[in-house]
C-alpha cells in the first residue's frame, strides 16, 4: 500500500499542472480592522493612524537589512539561480532609491529590514513553492522598564506556487518591498529630505 501511493505521488509530481500564482498573505491584519474603543485591560482608543505610527515611525532614518532563512530545496534539474546574496541586493538597492538604507546602523538607530525566503521544488526543474517574510525592526521602549530593545514591529509575507524561474520569486519579493516602503513613507514623510 505505502510502495502504492509513491508511485502514485511519483506521477503526480510528474505530471504537475501546477498554475502559476501568487497568494499574498499580510500578517498586518491590525492595519485592516478597526480598533475598539476601549482594550479588555482599560486602555485608551487608538486609532490606525496611532497603530501605523508606532510600528513604522523612524523619523526616516535609514535601516540596514538583515538576511534571515533562505532555504532552497531542489533537484539536481532546479533552474531556479537565487541567493541569499542577490535577495539582500535587491533589497538594499530598492532602500538607496529611497535614501533609507544603511550598512552601519548606529547605536541610537537600529531599525532594519529582515527578510526570508523559502523555496520548494514542486516538479523536478519544472516549478516551485515559495514563501517570503518580510518584517521591520526597530528600537522600542518597554513602557513597564523603560528598556530599550529591538523589536518587530511590522511584518508582511508572500507565498505562491508554479514559479517557473528566479524572476517570478524575486518580483514577489519586490512587491511586499514596495508595500513596505508605501507605508512607511506614509507614516515618515514629513521627515524625509532627499538632496
Amino acid at each position: 500500500m505505502i510502495e502504492r501511493n509513491k508511485i502514485a505521488l511519483w506521477r503526480w509530481r510528474r505530471s504537475c499542472p501546477a498554475p502559476r500564482g501568487r497568494l499574498a498573505i499580510p500578517t498586518v491584519l491590525s492595519m485592516l480592522l478597526p480598533v475598539s474603543a476601549a482594550t479588555a485591560s482599560g486602555q485608551e482608543h487608538v486609532s490606525v493612524s496611532d497603530r501605523s505610527r508606532f510600528m513604522l515611525y523612524n523619523a526616516c532614518r535609514p535601516m540596514g537589512v538583515w538576511r534571515g532563512e533562505f532555504g532552497l530545496s531542489a533537484s539536481d534539474e532546479s533552474t531556479i539561480e537565487l541567493t541569499p546574496e542577490h535577495i539582500q541586493a535587491v533589497a538594499e538597492s530598492r532602500l538607496q532609491e529611497q535614501y533609507l538604507y544603511t550598512a552601519l546602523p548606529s547605536e541610537s538607530n537600529q531599525a532594519h529590514l529582515g527578510f526570508s525566503v523559502n523555496i520548494q521544488e514542486v516538479c523536478a526543474g519544472e516549478s516551485y513553492a515559495y514563501d517570503i517574510s518580510l518584517k521591520y525592526n526597530k528600537l522600542v521602549t518597554d513602557a513597564a522598564t523603560g528598556v530599550e530593545y529591538t523589536a518587530t514591529t511590522w511584518r508582511s509575507g508572500s507565498s505562491g506556487s508554479g514559479a517557473t524561474d528566479s524572476e517570478f520569486i524575486v518580483e514577489s519579493f519586490i512587491e511586499l518591498l514596495d508595500r513596505f516602503l508605501e507605508e512607511y513613507l506614509r507614516v515618515n514623510g514629513e521627515d524625509c529630505h532627499w538632496p
